[in-house]
């Protein structure tokens, strides 16, 4: 855009000196007056486009902008025909307008640009940064709601399930109106219930460990939005306000559940010492890659005899050895020098033993 207002306006810096053409050559300056202004009423469009979603209060002047664009063309185009002092005055007139157009222009672009692009913080945080960080904000307590809110809604309805039974089967084993059957049942039930309250209890703490942590995000996002808009001077409460306005009702919702949630006051049942859910984390077996890496550390070393070397496989960290002397490769060490005697010496004989026959 700065190189389009700067062609325009050398443009009309010169038309004075074009304008002492004859009667014929003025129409052509006429086309090219036309070509840029229709150029410089797009672009005041255009400005008037993005500077509505920040600020209406630019609207005046971007109205004014275009005002002048038409006032000039229609001047421009009455100037068609005319001799060389009235061309001269038409374009030494809408030069004035043109310069207030291009000073309105320049200071609405830089202001726009100064609020959507301009690093507010260390680190090259813009407001358009912080802005789709909101939102991916406002999409991450959707999903605290959606998700995890089903998970431990659905989890208190199986609780609140299996402890109506037993609560049904212990009264009516207080007066004593159960048989065997509805005695199993009973522990059955409480098995169930036990395992039911270790998921709510799970799942409840894991909403409100979610919960806080989006409370606590939430300031800082703040913040940064009304830092970006105090430091400006600049009015962007309507392009904000449709995602502050969902920001103050998701967060207030999120703040007042996590306020609410509480473990301790979820049944009266729930001993003390079972409120706290111990996870054990399960042993993962070791990969091929692990396994040998392990292996490998725990070989004791061997002596090598004259001629074998050792090396590490970098794919697979593995050592083999290689003999210098056979040309071959080998995964196992090679047997030391003086186990070999033994395992080379000849075995000694021994004579067949035949059973004595055995009477049955």
């Amino acid at each position: 855009m700065p190189n389009l207002l700067h062609s325009a306006k050398i443009l009309f810096l010169s038309s004075t000196q074009r304008a002492g053409l004859d009667e014929g050559d003025v129409s052509e300056v006429q086309t090219e007056w036309d070509l840029k202004l229709r150029r410089a009423l797009d672009n005041a469009e255009e400005i008037e486009r993005g500077l509505s979603q920040v600020n209406p209060a630019w609207k005046a002047v971007v109205r004014s902008v275009k005002s002048t664009c038409t006032s000039a063309k229609v001047v421009v185009s009455e100037g068609t025909g005319r001799k060389k002092k009235q061309v001269e005055d038409t374009f030494n007139g809408a030069d004035e307008a043109y310069l207030e157009f291009v000073h309105a222009s320049e200071e609405a672009a830089a202001q726009l640009e100064g609020v959507c692009g301009r690093e507010l913080f260390t680190g090259g945080t813009t407001l358009a940064h912080v802005l789709s960080e909101v939102r991916q904000y406002i999409e991450s307590c959707r999903t605290l709601i959606n998700y995890i809110g089903k998970d431990v809604n659905s989890a208190r309805l199986e609780f609140d399930h299996y402890y109506n039974k037993c609560e049904r089967l212990s009264e009516r084993a207080r007066e004593r109106r159960v048989n065997e059957t509805a005695l199993e049942r009973l522990v059955r039930n409480r098995v169930k219930l036990e395992r039911s309250r270790d998921r709510y209890v799970a799942r409840k703490r894991n909403y409100i460990d979610s919960a806080r942590a989006h409370y606590y995000k939430y300031p800082v996002l703040a913040r940064s939005v009304l830092a970006a808009v105090w430091s400006y001077q600049m009015s962007a409460a309507e392009a904000l306000q449709e995602v502050t306005d969902t920001i103050e009702d998701k967060v207030s919702a999120n703040v007042e559940t996590a306020k609410a949630l509480d473990i301790h006051g979820m049944s009266a049942n729930v001993p003390e010492e079972d409120r706290k859910v111990e996870i054990e984390a399960p042993e993962l077996p070791l990969t091929s890659y692990e396994a040998a890496k392990k292996f490998e550390s725990q070989r004791p070393h061997v002596p090598l005899p004259a001629g074998w070397e050792e090396r590490v496989d970098p794919a697979t960290g593995r050592r083999f050895y290689i003999s210098h002397v056979e040309k071959t490769t080998s995964w196992e060490p090679p047997t030391p020098p003086q186990y070999e005697k033994a395992i080379k010496a000849p075995k000694g004989k021994f004579e067949p033993v035949t059973p004595s026959p055995v009477r049955v």
